[in-house]
């Protein structure tokens, strides 16, 4: 079991804490026995969980909230001028980034690490639900609310940990794991690494450091090349070389699901499989050769996929109302936001696809920005607001009108600004016809209003 006793004897105190990633390592430590307190700027369904479990919350940023405490441990995105950082460095506490803690709790488990520029989130909670499914009480530290636990940790009594390894900063070099799998490499976070050779040598030396095996997708280019450097040995491939492959001639898609044969040389299985997105697909033969691998029996991997809810903001369906159905999506980079605008595409048919979408970051948007009226070409009315920083210096030119612009020169379908993404309920109420397919996209504040706009369809239109 646990290696590190002291782990879960020390005192916390988390700046940030309401960040995805950060909230689970918090309830985690905090569930496990250790002392745990908190700061962040804003309430969200995060801090929630973590004050509905005992952890104290602070919603402001003051030294005064550093209590008497072993550790400070911090997001990427709070900056070195923050007061509780500097009061702690400057009386002498040790602080530590994010990625730092999770490869310390990490390092005490035998740990399964999804890497990735896409779909690490639904892969990991995926894996987590077949392998809970199949008796193993893994533990898991994941990215996204899965909605089968309404949280984003489980904390198991078994070895087993399932993790995502962060490539945003470089943070997944931290980790060690036991099982790794490789989904995709594409070119988000190129500022950080500088060149697409320099983050395919981050995801390589993280293979080369896995301790048992290496599940790789060799339909991704890039992780072609990346295996030919790997140990052999370790390898295990996924895709058009894996043990296990789909019958694409039968996929059948629903508004609700998803069926499918999958086969390997000696057993074929039937699979209905609750999350109808494609790219879903792609990672649900990652997870099978994953549990495969460690023993996991295909009944189990049959019952999990037609049990499993997803993670909240992948392609979630607020239903319908007033003949109109609203979905909210994480999607921020081009090819996540092709996948899904695509899947809905042809699962609603003739339906009018709209899509809000709300860039994130900006050094992001500048980067994409011309790549971005490609992918959402699916989509028939297409309504852009302004960039959600994620607390980013602004850049100067860069802002949602400058999206916006480079989008509408090559888009031949409707296309709209509003700036200020509070302004887009009001918008909604005046442009969106009966049957409507609505999707609230981005990574940042966006989603928020998805609840909003499927409240006031049920008091105020066709009604």
């Amino acid at each position: 079991m646990m290696t590190k006793p002291d782990l879960f004897s020390s005192k916390y105190h988390f700046i940030g804490i309401g960040g995805c990633g950060m909230s689970g390592l918090a309830a985690y430590l905090h569930l496990n026995g250790a002392v745990v307190t908190g700061s962040d700027s804003r309430k969200s369904i995060y801090t929630e969980e973590l004050e509905h479990i005992g952890i104290p919350i602070f919603y402001s940023h003051s030294e005064h909230n550093i209590p008497d405490c072993d550790m400070v441990v911090y997001t990427p995105a709070v900056k070195l001028d923050n007061s509780e950082l500097q009061y702690a460095r400057d009386a002498g506490i040790p602080t530590i980034k994010r990625g730092q803690m999770l490869a310390q709790i990490a390092a005490s488990r035998k740990t399964i690490a999804i890497a990735g520029s896409h779909g690490k989130t639904s892969t990991a909670a995926l894996l987590t639900w077949i392998m809970r499914t199949a008796g193993i009480d893994t533990n898991a530290l994941i990215g996204g609310m899965m909605r089968n636990y309404e949280r984003n940790y489980i904390c198991g009594n078994s070895d087993w940990c399932v993790v995502e390894a962060d490539e945003s900063d470089g943070s997944m070099q931290l980790l060690e794991p036991d099982i790794l799998i490789l989904l995709n490499i594409d070119d988000d976070h190129i500022d950080h690494y500088g060149s697409t050779e320099s983050m395919v040598a981050a995801y390589a030396s993280l293979a080369n450091k896995t301790r048992s095996r290496v599940f790789i997708n060799d339909d991704d280019p890039l992780l072609q090349q990346l295996s030919t450097g790997c140990d052999a040995n370790k390898v295990t491939f996924f895709g058009g070389k894996g043990q296990y492959c789909i019958d694409t001639e039968n996929l059948c898609y629903t508004e609700a699901s998803v069926s499918f044969r999958i086969s390997s040389g000696i057993e074929a299985h039937d699979v209905d499989f609750l999350q109808p997105q494609s790219f879903n697909v792609s990672n649900f033969l990652a997870a099978v050769e994953t549990a495969r691998h460690i023993g996991i029996d295909f009944q189990y991997i049959q019952d999990a996929a037609a049990t499993f809810k997803g993670v909240k903001r992948r392609g979630e369906v607020w239903h319908s109302a007033s003949g109109v159905s609203i979905i909210e999506d994480y999607a921020h980079h081009p090819t996540e936001i092709a996948h899904m605008l695509g899947t809905l595409k042809s699962v609603y048919k003739k339906r009018r696809l709209v899509c809000l979408f709300q860039p994130h970051r900006y050094t992001r948007s500048k980067h994409i920005a011309s790549t971005l009226a490609n992918a959402f070409r699916h989509a028939d009315v297409l309504v852009l607001t302004d960039i959600y920083s994620a607390d980013e210096l602004p850049i100067p030119g860069i802002d949602g009108n400058f999206v916006y612009n480079v989008i509408a020169a090559k888009r031949t379908k409707e296309c709209h600004y509003v700036a200020d993404y509070k302004n887009l309920p009001d918008f909604i109420r005046s442009h969106i016809q009966y049957g409507d397919i609505v999707v609230f996209m981005g990574a940042g504040s966006i989603g928020a209003l998805a609840q909003e706009c499927h409240n006031q369809l049920e008091t105020e239109l066709y009604t």
